[in-house]
């Protein structure tokens, strides 16, 4: 199962991540995304309002690119890309990669859609020479902004992971192929939440204790990522192979470990 955002303001729904430092030399987070509207849609955001402290917002736009910033100083110095308008489609599942290879200008940045090299745009301002070493809010979701959660997520969420890396094209090959994040990297792992929507918080399997406090999103089918090692290992309730690729819960899917559940 995933988690689900209705995207209406002020209904704050989205799981809170506590706060932390983000990594310093480069960064890579993952996301499978069911987007049920167009609009400014936060899918992991590391940003505290009311003060200059930010380290990411990767998000959807409000005319369906994805963006990527790293910020040093919150909305004033930072790097950042997009892809065009629509290339974010609605109501299927997707597989969306942002990777900051530690560089400072805007060409650091690189977004992928199922695999596709996907970011057109710059999107920086100000002066960029590192990443925010302060710790800032993170939210799946939705962004922190001064008093409330804001740009919340439309739609279903799942198996949304960080690392302290730069993903290489293999891994990145893998993880829009259905590889669970847990056996990507795992010595970097920064923090991996697969969302299956029967916990409350949400746990974080990375083994550095992010756990996601549940701030409404409900129970929904899952992206079509198998569990790390397989189905018979109860991870939190059995998946199904859903109509439009999702998973469910009504039948159990003979997939063996190590293998990813097709779409």
């Amino acid at each position: 199962m995933a988690r689900e955002g209705d995207g209406v303001s002020g209904n704050d729904h989205h799981l809170d991540l506590g706060t932390f430092v983000g990594p310093s030399g480069a960064f890579a987070a993952s996301a499978w995304i069911y987007p049920e509207a167009s609009g400014s849609r936060g899918i992991i955001v590391g940003y505290t309002g009311g003060t200059s402290n930010a380290y990411v917002q990767f998000m959807q736009t409000g005319t369906r690119r994805i963006r990527c910033r790293i910020h040093q100083v919150r909305d004033t110095d930072y790097i950042g890309r997009t892809t065009a308008d629509n290339d974010v489609t609605l109501n299927v599942w997707q597989h969306i990669l942002v990777v900051w290879d530690g560089g400072t200008t805007n060409a650091a940045i690189r977004i992928y859609i199922d695999n596709t090299q996907k970011d057109a745009n710059d999107d920086g301002a100000g002066t960029f020479t590192a990443a925010n070493a302060n710790g800032v809010r993170w939210f799946i979701g939705a962004q922190k902004n001064s008093a409330a959660p804001a740009s919340e997520f439309d739609g279903r969420f799942a198996e949304l992971a960080t690392w302290g890396v730069a993903l290489s094209a293999g891994e990145r090959s893998a993880l829009a192929g259905g590889v669970s994040p847990l056996r990507i990297r795992p010595g970097s792992l920064e923090l991996y939440l697969p969302s299956y929507g029967a916990a409350d918080p949400e746990p974080d399997y990375s083994g550095n204790g992010r756990n996601g406090t549940v701030n409404g999103p409900i129970q929904a089918d899952h992206a079509p990522v198998a569990p790390p090692f397989g189905f018979g290992l109860g991870w939190q309730g059995a998946f199904t192979a859903a109509a439009g690729g999702g998973g469910s819960a009504r039948r159990r899917v003979g997939i063996g470990a190590g293998q990813a559940m097709r779409r």
